[in-house]
This record gives C-alpha cells, structure tokens and sequence, in this order.
C-alpha cells in the first residue's frame, strides 16, 4: 500500500512537470521542497520501484514504468541528476501516434512488450536538460529475448526526428543510450 501510494505520488509530481510546472525548483536560495526530496531520497525510489532513476553508490540508477524495469549508468551525464521515465501518453499524445506510425510504416509483426512508449527526461537542479550527454538505458525485457533483434525507435522530442537502433537482446536486456528528451519504444523481432 506504501509502495502504491508512493508511486502515485511520484507520477503525479512527474506529470506535473511534464506540463511545464517547476515542481522542483525552489522559490528562491532560501526554500526547499522537502517533499520531493523525501521521494527522490525514499527506500521505494532507490529501489527502482518509482519512474525515478536514482543515482545510487554505482553511478546507476533503476526505475519501473508500467512493469518495465529500466537501469540508467549516469556516468557520461553533463550534470549530476536524475531521469524521469514516463509512460508517454501521459505526457504528449500527439507524439506517441507520430511515433506509432512510423513504426508501422518501418516494420511489421515482431512483439511489442510496452503497453505504450516511455517518455524520458533528465532533471539537474530543478530545470529540465535539453542536453543531458549520453545515459546507457537497460530495458529488461526477460531472458526468453536473448540473442533476437530488436528495432529501438527514440523520437527526439524537441525536433520530432526518429532514430532507429537495431540492438542484440542479451543477458535478457535491451541496451541503448539516450542524449537529450525523447520517447522510445522497440519491437522484437
């Protein structure tokens, strides 16, 4: 119940965020949000069971969206942070259908394992980064993948440009790296 209540939270302060509120900024010098850092700094946050990715003891930080665990090696980051993933209809739908359609149009069958694409963000300070640096993404996606192909397809969110990955699943993840804001889903071939 804890763990649920906690999650809920967690997305809703994302969400608002997503919308251009500034949540994590403080009012001047002399405040802080306490709140947010008791999230961020909480047990269910740094065990990965919050869209939070955490940066913990090993430069890494896991977060679950929808089921979907995600690990993130901040060790290339530009500035110490952390990346938020969200379900990406929660944030712009209008680029979760762009990127649903040049999916289809690239690539038939094969097995989708996220309900909807995964909207990433990388936050330093209160402010959201357009440039984070490159942050290593491993999506697990079960160990029954290993060895088979997946296409990633990440949309730059700003631009609205689509680059395409082919990744070898293996040890039961899918690895790739991030720059900048972006949605992201892949298919398995």
């Amino acid at each position: 119940m804890k763990r649920k209540f906690l999650s809920i939270i967690a997305a809703a302060l994302v969400g608002s965020m997503m919308i251009g509120s500034t949540v994590f900024a403080a009012d001047s010098s002399t405040t802080t949000n306490t709140a947010v850092e008791s999230i961020l700094n909480s047990p269910a946050a740094r065990a990965g069971e919050t869209p939070y990715a955490v940066p913990t003891g090993n430069n890494k930080g896991t977060a679950t969206v929808e089921g979907v665990k995600v690990t993130v090696d901040y060790s290339n980051a530009v500035k110490e942070g952390t990346e938020t993933l969200v379900p990406a209809n929660n944030v712009d739908t209008k680029a979760v259908a762009a990127l649903g359609d040049y999916m289809s149009s690239r690539i038939s069958g094969g097995v989708r394992p996220l309900k909807q694409p995964i909207c990433v963000r990388f936050y330093s300070a209160g402010q959201s980064l357009d440039e984070f640096g490159s942050l290593p993404q491993s999506v697990g996606v079960g160990n029954q993948y290993d060895g088979r192909t997946a296409t990633v397809f990440i949309r730059d969110t700003k631009t609205g440009v689509v680059t395409e990955l082919s990744v070898v699943i293996t040890n039961g993840k899918l690895n790739f790296s991030v720059s900048k804001p972006c949605i992201f889903d892949f298919v398995i071939n």
